[in-house]
């Protein structure tokens, strides 16, 4: 099996020497818990290590923020712009969306990607999937109509899976993040992307003793075994250090 190494420390071990290639991963936790720095290391190191072309598509932040906050963190995305490319396509209609990305898949033939975030695109899923026989406005007078939660779902999960499969189409390995509140016992903000993909590691800061501390599980890892203990991790100025 050929595996995608995410070059970050104490990790790819955990998961049998890296991702199965082509998998689709989720990485869900709250804020400030780390997903960020975890995508973007597993790009840029794809890049600087093992000579792979990465996407970054970013739905909250701008690019240029987003470059200078990762260089905060000892990770230079200019370095590798040969190899890496960081976008933030608009929303509005997922042929768009896709299409943006293919234009860049076409420059760099990633094989890797990553979507930050899943929560962000997954509030416009109405305008990017339809249901057959129905039509959906998503602003109305100028105020935001929300879909039934049956329907929400519905129309949610056909939007996730088809990104999915687009993706491995380009031939990537994806990551996919998810903001979760702290007191959720789901494996996700819309609590369905967890079935449609083949991995889902979840980011947590929990208190030990009385200092908070970064840890990580491992979930779910399809085709590979992997690791079931909770392991600490920190954040330092060489990057993401799992013990």
């Amino acid at each position: 099996m050929n595996r995608v190494k995410t070059g970050i420390f104490g990790f790819d071990e955990l998961i049998g020497g890296g991702f199965p290639e082509l998998s689709s991963i989720l990485l869900s936790g709250s804020p400030g818990t780390g997903k960020t720095i975890f995508s973007l290391q597993y790009i840029y190191n794809g890049a600087k290590d093992y000579n792979e072309g990465g996407i970054f598509v970013s739905l909250g932040e701008g690019v240029e923020q987003l470059k200078a906050n990762a260089k905060l963190l000892g990770i230079d995305l200019d370095s590798v712009s040969d190899k890496v490319k960081i976008i933030a396509p608009n929303l509005d209609n997922l042929g768009e969306f896709m299409k943006k990305i293919k234009e860049s898949a076409n420059e760099i033939k990633p094989k890797r990607m990553v979507i930050d975030s899943l929560t962000t695109a997954e509030i416009y899923a109405p305008s990017l999937v339809s249901v057959k026989g129905l039509e959906f406005m998503e602003v109305l007078d100028g105020l935001p109509v929300f879909t039934p939660p049956i329907l929400g779902e519905a129309i949610t999960r056909r939007a996730i899976d088809k990104l999915i499969r687009e993706l491995k189409k380009i031939g990537c390995t994806s990551i996919f993040t998810s903001e979760l509140f702290k007191a959720s016992d789901s494996l996700s903000r819309d609590t369905v992307s967890e079935f449609l993909v083949d991995g889902v590691i979840i980011l947590k800061r929990v208190l030990i003793g009385d200092k908070a501390q970064r840890v990580l599980v491992i979930e779910k890892m399809r085709s590979t075994k992997q690791d079931e203990n909770v392991h600490k991790f920190d954040i330092t100025s060489e990057g993401i250090i799992v013990k």
